[in-house]
């Protein structure tokens, strides 16, 4: 998996620089909407971040999704999913802010981990 973690920059409160990094994985990969990813970073960065680092794995499982030239969808879900699969976000209001299209693939993604547990 990419590691990102230590690489991500950051503002002198030591928070995550979330427009940089949306900027600069729009400039890599131009078929994404930067409008969404600031919308998705926004709502992970705005729960309350436990041992499970919900933001830093949601950019980093975000980055490996655009790094395979999906769409903009792939990545939003990519990014929530980790928030989604731990209860920190209903996807109710994932459905509601993104659409139905990242909520069919944060649907699919969760079904095949409930199945793999089984």
């Amino acid at each position: 998996m990419v590691k990102v973690r230590s690489d991500l920059a950051r503002l002198p409160d030591g928070s995550i620089d979330l427009d940089g990094w949306v900027r600069e994985l729009v400039v890599a990969h131009r078929q994404l909407a930067p409008e969404a990813l600031r919308a998705a970073c926004a709502l992970v960065a705005s729960l309350e971040q436990t041992e499970e680092a919900l933001l830093e794995s949601g950019l980093e499982f975000a980055e490996l999704v655009a790094s395979l030239e999906l769409d903009t969808a792939s990545v939003v879900s990519g990014l929530v999913y980790r928030a989604v699969r731990s209860g920190a976000v209903n996807r109710a209001v994932v459905r509601e802010r993104f659409g139905r299209d990242v909520d069919h693939l944060l649907e699919e993604r969760l079904t095949e981990a409930l199945g793999a547990c089984a």
